[in-house]
């Protein structure tokens, strides 16, 4: 769903499904309904899903999402942050050293309403260990489907 609505063939096939995104490049959020999109803050997606329990590692990231909802969620997408903090910051190495790595993944499975899903993410490459700064993770909901 890459313009942030469903088409009228789209609706007719799934008349009950509530598509809830966040188009991060864009810098917008959305919750499609049928055929009309409404548009969310970014911090109302974490009323409907919320990650909790985030653990890094170089080679992995884990959590778990929470359903907050009412409803069954499905096909949702982290967007995992590896932000890298200079040891220095006034300063730093060279920008194009900057080892800092984002992406979005999707989590595979389905939520029931107030149930729990543990993820694990896995790095094509683990994360470089070096002594000039460090890595701190972030993990955020980015889309997800709420059925019903």
């Amino acid at each position: 769903m890459s313009s942030g609505t469903l088409d009228a063939r789209t609706s007719r096939l799934m008349p009950s499904r509530l598509t809830v995104a966040l188009f991060a490049a864009l810098g917008l959020s959305g919750i499609a309904i049928a055929a009309e999109t409404t548009m969310l803050p970014p911090d109302q997606l974490q009323k409907i899903v919320e990650v909790r329990d985030v653990h890094a590692q170089p080679d992995q990231v884990t959590g778990v999402l929470v359903n907050l909802s009412s409803k069954p969620v499905r096909s949702i997408q982290v967007r995992i942050d590896r932000s890298w903090l200079w040891t220095n910051e006034r300063h730093p190495g060279e920008e194009t050293d900057n080892p800092g790595r984002s992406v979005v993944y999707m989590v595979p499975g389905e939520i029931a309403p107030g149930g729990r899903l543990p993820f694990t993410y896995r790095p094509d490459a683990p994360l470089p260990e070096r002594r000039d700064g460090r890595f701190e993770t972030s993990v955020s909901v980015v889309s997800l489907e709420q059925v019903g």
